[in-house]
């Protein structure tokens, strides 16, 4: 993108190029996320969960990349949401 004219034709194709890229990457985390949740769900009985400090860790200069792509917030969100859907069943 750095190297193409702004407002050109060649710009906004790599503009959309990267944009389904990204899209597609969060599309699969939000799957794996989704299954990897369920998974838990499905083989435990009891699920407890560390609050863990992220600033901390990210702060770590040869693993912030890998703790900052994990998402750990939403694949907490999608544990509550599911053990709430199954308590209810």
């Amino acid at each position: 993108m750095s190297k193409k004219t702004r407002g050109s034709k060649r710009y906004e194709k790599a503009r959309l190029k990267i944009a389904k890229f990204h899209a597609k990457l969060k599309d699969t985390r939000t799957d794996f996320l989704h299954k990897l949740s369920t998974e838990i769900i499905r083989e435990n009985q009891t699920i407890v969960l560390e609050d863990l400090n992220i600033s901390g860790m990210v702060s770590n200069p040869k693993l912030s990349r890998a703790i900052s792509d994990l998402d750990w917030k939403t694949l907490r969100i999608f544990l509550e949401g599911k053990a709430e859907n199954m308590v209810a069943i």
